[in-house]
């Protein structure tokens, strides 16, 4: 038991309030009645929109690694060994002398870089058209071609 006169002279701390807004939960956000319709849309909202932006931070994460591994990649790849039909050569070399180096290549059918292909180093064949001059993978391309010098013209699916 402690005397009057000692309360008076002890000085005991007081907590202070915080300034911040405190954080609610989703429980203390949600209706009372969760079987109603405008609750369960409000659900289906939040829940809507915590997904899209996971796939906004995925989608930035994804474009940053991708940006890195072109930074350190564009040192360490080796030219384009691409594979070019015999029969149009000379007409391919007077146009890629007047077309720009840095030409982003793409394959017409499943639209992969040569440059994310070198990456992925699934050593697929490139293979280009005669008429338009894309390029495409000998797995996409539909018929089963053997490479040879003597072969006819090649036509990708959209110039046949």
């Amino acid at each position: 038991m402690i005397s009057p006169a000692l309360k008076k002279i002890l000085i005991y701390p007081v907590a202070e309030t915080s300034k911040k807004a405190k954080r609610t939960g989703p429980l203390q956000d949600m209706p009372d009645n969760l079987t109603s319709p405008s609750a369960l849309r409000t659900m289906a909202l939040k829940e809507l929109l915590k997904i899209r932006q996971f796939v906004k931070r995925e989608k930035m994460a994804k474009a940053k690694c991708l940006k890195k591994f072109t930074k350190k990649s564009n040192d360490i790849i080796k030219p384009k060994t691409l594979l070019k039909s015999s029969k149009c050569a000379n007409k391919n070399d007077k146009k890629n002398s007047e077309q720009p180096k840095e030409l982003e290549v793409k394959c017409m059918v499943c639209h992969m870089t040569w440059e994310e292909d070198q990456l992925l180093q699934t050593g697929s064949i490139w293979i280009q058209c005669d008429q338009c001059d894309s390029w495409m993978h000998k797995e996409c391309c539909s018929d089963n071609l053997i490479v040879d010098n003597d072969d006819p013209p090649l036509c990708c699916p959209g110039c046949e």
